[in-house]
């Protein structure tokens, strides 16, 4: 008899560890997950928190002018939200980033890959609920 309960207590606590075990296992995957956040969103995660901005047209420097539109993809909802309310000052920007540059400044993927990251930095100055990830020029005219 006492064999049995040795051997019935073994049983318990190697089923115990063995269920134990198992549990900490597949907890363990879920809880050091990272959650990617570096991870490219979905097209349809970018068209869901973006914001088209109306065509804008303004005198260069040089006494050119310009005519563009963006859509600006933000990390948020909030985010969107908040842009959405702060649409004159994002033209305001526009507007005035524009008027101080030269049409060679915007000349090539260079000068418009500048703008856009220039433009970008100067609305998440304004930003408080998330960030603009990335802007986007939509139209162009430069002449």
């Amino acid at each position: 008899m006492f064999k049995n309960k040795v051997a019935v207590i073994l049983l318990v606590m190697f089923m115990t560890l063995a269920i134990a075990g198992g549990a900490l296992f597949i907890s363990w995957d879920y809880i050091t997950a990272e959650t990617d956040s570096s991870a490219e969103p979905s097209i349809d995660e970018i068209i869901e928190r973006s914001y088209d901005t109306e065509e804008m047209t303004t005198n260069l420097l040089n006494g050119g002018f310009v005519r563009s539109k963006y859509k600006i993809q933000l990390d948020s909802k909030e985010a969107l939200h908040e842009l959405e309310k702060r649409d004159f000052q994002v033209t305001n920007i526009v507007l005035t980033t524009l008027s101080g540059k030269e049409a060679k400044e915007l000349a090539g993927p260079e000068g418009k890959t500048q703008l856009e990251e220039e433009l970008k930095e100067q609305i998440n100055t304004l930003m408080q609920e998330g960030s603009v990830q990335k802007v986007y020029m939509t139209e162009w005219v430069v002449q």
